[in-house]
């Protein structure tokens, strides 16, 4: 029994590390997209790199699905 709770342990703490790093990893990408765009508005860097770093979750939940569209795209 010992060693089942042992395995399932090391298990959960295995779960948490990917979860933390997936989390820094999407972080890290979100506010360094956010740093490289332009926006419509001015405003709109600073109000997203406030969310996303206030409300991480949410705040990159948010910029994913709403914040690019608001991105000015460059013809290259």
């Amino acid at each position: 029994m010992l060693i089942l709770l042992n395995i399932s342990f090391s298990i959960l703490i295995l779960f948490v590390i990917l979860i933390l790093v997936a989390h820094a990893i999407s972080l890290a990408y979100v506010l360094i997209d956010i740093s490289k765009s332009e926006f419509k508005n001015p405003r709109d860097k600073i109000f997203w790199t406030t969310i996303v770093v206030m409300a991480p979750l949410i705040g990159i939940t948010l910029y994913l699905n709403m914040g690019k569209s608001q991105k000015i795209k460059k013809m290259q």
